[in-house]
Order: C-alpha cells, then sequence, then structure tokens
C-alpha cells in the first residue's frame, strides 16, 4: 500500500507532465500556425540536380526524373483524400489526394490563387511559394531544366 505522501508526489509529478505536454501541443500549433503566416512553413529550391522539398516531411525529385511541369493561375484544388503530414488552415505539406488531381505530394499555402503541379517518374507533387516572383522563377528554372534534358 502507498502512504498519503507518496500519493500526493505522484498526482503532482503526473499534473507537471500533463501540463509539460499541453504546453508543448499549444507551442507546436502556434508554431505552425506562425509559419503558415510568414510564408516560412517550408522551402522549395533547385540544388545541384535536385529540386529540394524542405519541410516536416521532406522530399526531393532528381531532376532528369521530372516529365512535366505546369504552372496554374487558380486556387489549389480542395483536399479530397488522407492527408499524412503537416496541415493548417494557412497551409499542407505531405501526402494527400486532391480533387481532379488524385493522389500527389503537396507543398501549398492553401490562401495563394497559383500553383505548380510537376509530374515526376513516381510521383506527382503540387507546390506553391509565398511569394508568386520567386514560384515563377522557380517554374521558369525547372521548365528551363527540362528543356535542356529533351534536347540533349
Amino acid at each position: 500500500m502507498v502512504d498519503k505522501r507518496t500519493e500526493r508526489i505522484i498526482g503532482i509529478f503526473t499534473l507537471i507532465i500533463a501540463l509539460c505536454g499541453c504546453f508543448l501541443v499549444g507551442f507546436l500549433l502556434y508554431d505552425s500556425h506562425i509559419k503558415g503566416t510568414t510564408g516560412e512553413a517550408y522551402d522549395i529550391k533547385i540544388q545541384g540536380d535536385y529540386l529540394m522539398f524542405i519541410a516536416d516531411m521532406s522530399s526531393s525529385i532528381k531532376l532528369d526524373e521530372i516529365e512535366s511541369v505546369q504552372f496554374y493561375n487558380e486556387s489549389v484544388p480542395e483536399q479530397d483524400g488522407i492527408k499524412i503530414g503537416t496541415g493548417t488552415s494557412e497551409f499542407l505539406t505531405g501526402k494527400t489526394s486532391l480533387n481532379g488531381i488524385g493522389n500527389c505530394y503537396v507543398y501549398v499555402y492553401k490562401n495563394k490563387d497559383y500553383y505548380i503541379k510537376l509530374v515526376a517518374d513516381d510521383r506527382v507533387v503540387v507546390f506553391n511559394l509565398w511569394d508568386k516572383d520567386e514560384a515563377m522563377s522557380l517554374f521558369d528554372n525547372l521548365t528551363l531544366s527540362q528543356n535542356l534534358e529533351q534536347e540533349d
């Protein structure tokens, strides 16, 4: 049998652990919200021979595996499937299914009215950047590298 003093100590430690867990979850939700409103939720860049998607669920695609790249001046299609990754009201990163596209990987800010759809050997990626000019520049670089590959 446990005496009352030991029960109180166990209760206090349990309460402290529960409070720390609540604070951690609150911080993570707040941090994700801030990243989504400042354009820091993820980063996409060309590095060497790869297009890098740097986020909670990071990945990369070799440039010579890209089959097609298209730029759309419209909002990202609605999500219609199960998501694996990080999603807030501001952004979505991970694996999902989008209306009209199907299963894909996404790195999108939901409030932007443009996106890029990339088809590679083994996957479809839908993404945008916080700044439309940066997104257009990345799209131009991808289409340029794709055209160079096709000319070889």
